[in-house]
């Protein structure tokens, strides 16, 4: 999404959710995804939520980056740039960190096989 001129991607991770849940009364995620679906947050609440989940992805990016070789410094957002979007602007990144949130709780774990260290066992065999 386009906040302010600049590329502002999410992610929802697992310090992300504990971070958004700390925001609150009752620390249920629930509730948060309630609350943003019928936009019930506060004008200081949902910046510290987009907040969050950027400073998440920015992190996410740095990581990988260095895991690949590379370098890049993450570009944070600041609260204050949420703070002065529009509504209808609110509103399209209320969805997005809604689909965000979906998209990030969901999805497949890939594994590899257990590699044994040279050890057969027997095959079963059936008596007749």
């Amino acid at each position: 999404m386009i906040i302010n001129g600049k590329e502002r991607k999410f992610r929802y991770s697992v310090w992300a959710s504990g971070k958004i849940a700390a925001l609150t009364p009752d620390g249920n995620m629930n509730s948060v995804i309630k609350q943003l679906e019928n936009d019930r947050f506060s004008g200081e609440v949902l910046p510290q939520i987009a907040c969050i989940m950027n400073r998440a992805y920015e992190m996410w990016r740095k990581f990988k980056a260095q895991a690949e070789g590379d370098t890049y410094e993450p570009d944070v957002m600041e609260p204050e740039e949420v703070e002065i979007l529009t509504v209808l602007e609110t509103q399209s990144l209320t969805r997005e960190l809604i689909e965000t949130m979906a998209r990030d709780s969901v999805g497949e774990i890939q594994t590899e096989p257990v590699k044994t260290k040279g050890k057969k066992t027997a095959k079963p065999t059936t008596e007749e």
